[in-house]
């Protein structure tokens, strides 16, 4: 499910985000309203389970499969939600919350901030929404942060602090997964499936295209 992936806005638009780990939370449309990033995994669970009119038992929550996460499964577990590991690609994880199709509900834990950034893009193309926070282990992380316009280190990050105005999203599959195929090579052709969206009309188009193996 690997994806080659790229966000474009205007200028000072979209948040040059530091390379550390950020804490997320993101939902599909039905529940953009719901979620809460300073609030418990329970509470978030139960306000977008009642957003979806499901029941908790029925959640899908996805999640990076790493130790870190531990105490979220756990909860998660508690609580009777469903748990879907992945061990990559929380970009596509976070999409997965906007198209019915995937099962997934709601996407939560801690990964790249760059990574949350491209989600934010895409989400605010789709109509879902994400929160995050930046995690900091060393101070050479915020002095890091720092030179690139971080101030406030415990800062909680809407959609719109992280991505404002027009954005177009755009992504093509490297290795086949939910979201998109991944390259497949034919006899003559490399032929490539990609997905690009647009937050000024939330439209979104499933491109295929073929590349001759010799020119």
């Amino acid at each position: 499910g690997s994806l080659s992936v790229l966000a474009a806005g205007g200028s000072g638009k979209i948040l040059h985000a530091p390379d550390v780990y950020m804490n997320k939370i993101a939902v599909g449309p039905k529940a953009a309203d719901a979620i809460n990033i300073q609030r418990s995994i329970e509470e978030n669970c139960r306000n977008v389970a009642d957003a979806l009119s499901k029941n908790l038992e029925d959640l899908r929550v996805i999640v990076l499969d790493r130790p870190r996460h531990e105490k979220i499964v756990r909860n998660l577990r508690d609580l009777g939600a469903r748990v879907i590991f992945i061990r990559d690609g929380d970009v596509s994880a976070a999409l997965s919350t906007c198209f019915e199709g995937s099962g997934i509900d709601m996407m939560m834990g801690i990964g790249g901030s760059p990574e949350g950034v491209l989600a934010a893009a895409a989400l605010k193309c789709l109509g879902g929404n994400i929160l995050g926070q930046l995690l900091f282990n060393r101070d050479e992380e915020k002095e890091r942060a720092f030179r690139l316009g971080i101030t406030e280190f415990n800062r909680i990050y809407s959609l719109e602090d992280m991505v404002s105005g027009n954005v177009v999203f755009c992504a093509t599959g490297v290795t086949s997964g939910d979201l998109l195929n991944g390259i497949q090579m034919e006899e003559s052709v490399f032929r490539t499936h990609s997905i690009v969206m647009r937050s000024e009309n939330l439209s979104v188009s499933y491109i295929t295209t073929e590349y001759p193996k010799e020119r």
